[in-house]
């Protein structure tokens, strides 16, 4: 797994309890998620509205939720599943 990204440097990077999927904020705005059983396939998020880059990554234990914190001072809910914002603190 290459965590680096064209013209881009990650900001933070946070892996699941299982080991099975990991995810990486970028520089340039962006969120990928790697699924460490198929490392050659990454899945790209959206910002989702972070008017800054993100700064903290966190996984549910279920592996359900990410949970991001951005330099814009907010707090994002994703659903992992469908790769949605669901929730937005301090906007």
């Amino acid at each position: 797994m290459d965590i680096r990204s064209k013209n881009s440097c990650p900001t933070a990077l946070s892996c699941s309890q299982s080991g099975q999927i990991c995810f990486a904020a970028y520089t340039d705005d962006s969120l990928h998620m790697i699924d460490v059983r198929s490392p050659d396939v990454e899945h790209l998020f959206k910002s989702g509205g972070h008017s800054g880059m993100i700064k903290s990554i966190w996984i549910s234990d279920d592996e359900s939720i990410l949970y991001t914190g951005g330099s814009d001072g907010t707090m994002r809910l994703w659903d992992i599943g469908t790769r949605s914002v669901i929730q937005t603190y301090g906007e």
